[in-house]
């Protein structure tokens, strides 16, 4: 990339910043956004969900998941960024000046990485003020971030690419979302193993299995069918003629 390419993406970075703080609604729901569900699966459905990770701090479980999460909450920021770009006419401006092509892409995904980056900062605060203790390194920490850095990277490249093809910015606000909730499809917030029933005789608790609780020695249908065909024996014996076993 040339000194003027780069000038131009510094440029292109600027606008995008001042656009951030001349708006800041959707500042604010990127950074604050992974926050608020740290505090409500924390706080709300922490004793509940805690049963399910064999102990432990459910802050310490939850977390990195959350943080993941925060990776991809500047997703929707960058679609709606590039998409109003395209059909507010402003790109056509750009067009007939000398400079970069590249650099309004540039500079929206730079900026929406800054602001990402920033919301995984946050939420790193709040989770170690909750009582979040890892037990990482420097280096494993180092490696961690550096991690998220690249998969926000990667995200943002493609909700700029949801922004070009979209017709609308309520479309461009749309097209990312399931990004940003792919965590709960895995073990972000609860493990997602199936446990095996104790053993007869043991003392082990029943765990989470499937969203119910296994453990249990009869379901309550096949109990109602025991009782059933009791009473349809206890009935044939009443009306049972005398002297026929």
């Amino acid at each position: 990339m040339s000194a003027y390419a780069l000038a131009d993406s510094a440029t292109m970075l600027r606008r995008n910043l001042r656009h951030a703080l001349r708006y800041p609604s959707m500042t604010v729901a990127t950074i604050g956004g992974p926050v608020l569900i740290l505090l409500l699966f924390n706080y709300a459905f922490g004793d509940a969900l805690a049963a399910g990770i064999g102990g432990g701090a459910y802050i310490d479980y939850i977390a990195p998941g959350i943080l993941l999460m925060a990776a991809t909450a500047g997703s929707t920021a960058t679609a709606v960024a590039v998409c109003s770009d395209m059909t507010e006419g402003i790109v056509n401006r750009f067009r007939t000046m000398a400079i970069s092509r590249g650099s309004v892409l540039t500079g929206n995904v730079v900026g929406s990485m800054i602001q990402t980056l920033a919301s995984i900062a946050f939420v790193i605060a709040v989770a170690l003020a909750l009582g979040f203790r890892p037990t990482a390194g420097p280096l494993e920490w180092a490696g961690a971030i550096g991690l998220l850095a690249l998969v926000t990277f990667a995200l943002t490249w493609l909700s700029t690419a949801f922004g070009l093809v979209t017709k609308s910015v309520e479309t461009a606000s749309n097209a990312p979302l399931p990004l940003q909730f792919l965590p709960f499809l895995g073990s972000a917030i609860v493990p997602a193993t199936r446990s095996a029933p104790p053993a007869p005789g043991s003392s082990a608790g029943s765990r989470w299995s499937c969203g119910r609780a296994v453990g249990a020695t009869a379901s309550p249908r096949s109990a109602s069918a025991s009782a059933r065909a009791s009473r349809s024996s206890s009935k044939r014996d009443e009306f049972r003629p005398p002297g026929r076993s």
